[in-house]
């Protein structure tokens, strides 16, 4: 008699402990989709350079929306749809720089006009910037007569006002 106490002890506490299992596990799963973040949609860019005719300066214009929980990809995306001559790889991040490749850049650097080529780098890195923790962006491409590769913040771009 004991051991079929013991036993019915034994199973009764093994199978509260599961349905305890299964309920928490359940509890950290809703948990956890409740604490993502929506998902970001990125139609277009959030920052477009403008030019000012009473200036005759190019102007950067924020556009209206929050685009910093983007993915880099997803602006790249979008910046890939404004300008489809010049494709823009994502090739990864380190502290607070993306690195960026453009493998035919002889549009950018060649085609372009020395300002077609400095508002494309102006907004590309005001975009990719406006991503959380994103502070500057390293280009990667083939130097030309109208622009160069290397490392851009917003500071680059001062002139812009």
């Amino acid at each position: 008699m004991k051991h079929t106490t013991y036993l019915t002890l034994l199973v009764l506490l093994f199978s509260v402990s599961c349905s305890n299992d299964k309920r928490q596990q359940k509890e950290d799963a809703d948990s956890l989709s409740s604490s993502r973040a929506e998902p970001v949609k990125v139609d277009s860019l959030p920052w477009n350079a403008v030019f000012n005719p009473g200036t005759q300066l190019l102007e950067l214009k924020k556009s209206p929306g929050d685009l910093s929980n983007a993915s880099p990809e997803q602006m790249a995306n979008a910046i890939n749809r404004k300008y489809s001559d010049i494709l823009l790889e994502i090739e990864g991040r380190k502290a607070d720089t993306l690195f960026a490749k453009i493998q035919e850049a002889e549009k950018l650097t060649q085609g372009m006009g020395t300002t077609g080529a400095e508002t494309y780098l102006a907004e590309v890195t005001y975009a990719l910037t406006e991503l959380k923790g994103v502070k500057a962006v390293d280009f990667d491409f083939k130097a030309g007569d109208h622009a160069i590769p290397g490392v851009y913040t917003r500071q680059s771009f001062k002139n812009y006002h």
